[in-house]
């Protein structure tokens, strides 16, 4: 794999979990109860938040093994795709209003498309930039994130 290449989707992938930000770790709601609408959206940015931590830390790991070691960028990816997908898992398993529950649904499924291709592009880049494919499903994500209210989930 060419190593820009590799670097820029591990930044790809971190930049979508470290756009949750930063903020409180779990908060008091459980995760099968009923909630409201503003109520969901601020224990999904907790959990974007928490899940953001470590998406730092990983993060941290590939920048002091250095942009040139492949085997650190292609660890970083596998570890960042599980850090999202344990994201993704939580915030659908999360109840709300069922208009609200719909978008949640959306963006989960956008965020799981996203995460595929940018782990395939990963896998089978040989000296090509990130494709439209992915651009594309960033974008979708981040205008799902908005539409839905969020501020530390991407």
């Amino acid at each position: 794999m060419h190593r820009k290449v590799a670097w820029a989707l591990v930044l790809s992938l971190a930049a979508a979990v470290v756009g949750c930000g930063g903020g409180s770790g779990r908060g008091g709601l459980e995760q099968g109860a009923t909630q409201s609408s503003a109520s969901l959206v601020s224990r999904a940015d907790q959990i974007c938040a928490r899940l953001a931590r470590k998406s730092i830390a990983v993060s941290n790991e590939v920048s002091s093994a250095g942009s040139q070691n492949q085997q650190a960028q292609q660890g970083a990816i596998v570890k960042l795709g599980a850090i999202r997908r344990q994201e993704l898992d939580e915030l659908d398993a999360l109840k709300g209003p069922s208009a609200l529950q719909a978008r949640l649904h959306s963006f989960v499924v956008a965020q799981r498309h996203q995460i595929s291709v940018a782990i395939a592009e990963a896998k089978q880049s040989v000296g090509q930039p990130p494709s439209a494919e992915l651009a594309s499903a960033s974008a979708k994500s981040s205008q799902l994130a908005r539409a839905i209210g969020f501020k530390r989930c991407p």
